[in-house]
């Protein structure tokens, strides 16, 4: 019970091994992620999101239809054409709107009426975030925007980062307990 652990955790140390990552995040002050029988890193949270994680998500879901004169408008534009689906003409126009704060920007995934944009978490960018943010508040209609979020990366992500550095067969093979244990009784 995660109450039980956060009222004697205070002044002690307590070690807990759990694929509950959601759980790992609430109360662990450092974190440990072992992979194929090995350590990989040792951090806190936040340390370990800002080494291995891909930064802030920006979540924008879009209304799915706008007015008949800007899609007009839109389709005289020589980079759209009458086959270009509706969010993608938004999509475009969002990205151009981003890059004006943040050149780096990178869209993640985009479907449907959805968007995902990748900050990056550093002072740099984030010290952009409440300017970026509130000029985009003001211009959620322009940009026909349902709703929007903001958030940093889980803890999902940092380990499956970690776990993608070993890639190959051979690296599984090389960093395996058993492996390991082989060559030492040989």
């Amino acid at each position: 019970n995660c109450d039980l652990i956060i009222k004697y955790k205070p002044g002690r140390t307590i070690v807990l091994s759990t694929h509950h990552l959601d759980e790992a995040d609430l109360l662990s002050d450092r974190l440990a992620i072992i992979s194929s029988g090995e350590l990989q890193c040792v951090g806190t949270t936040m340390y370990l999101k800002r080494k291995y994680g891909e930064g802030y998500n920006l979540i924008i879901e879009l209304t799915s239809r706008s007015n008949e004169n800007e899609l007009k408008q839109d389709f005289r534009n020589p980079i759209m054409n009458r086959n270009s689906p509706l969010n993608s003409i938004h999509f475009v126009k969002l990205t151009e709107f981003f890059r004006k704060f943040m050149f780096d920007i990178r869209v993640k995934e985009q479907h449907d009426d959805q968007i995902i944009y990748v900050l990056l978490d550093d002072a740099e960018h984030t010290k952009i975030f409440p300017t970026m943010l509130a000029e985009f508040d003001q211009n959620k209609t322009k940009y026909h925007i349902k709703t929007y979020g903001l958030s940093n990366c889980s803890l999902e992500q940092v380990f499956l980062s970690v776990g993608d550095e070993i890639k190959r067969p051979e690296d599984y093979e090389r960093l395996s307990c058993w492996k390991k244990i082989q060559n030492r009784v040989k």
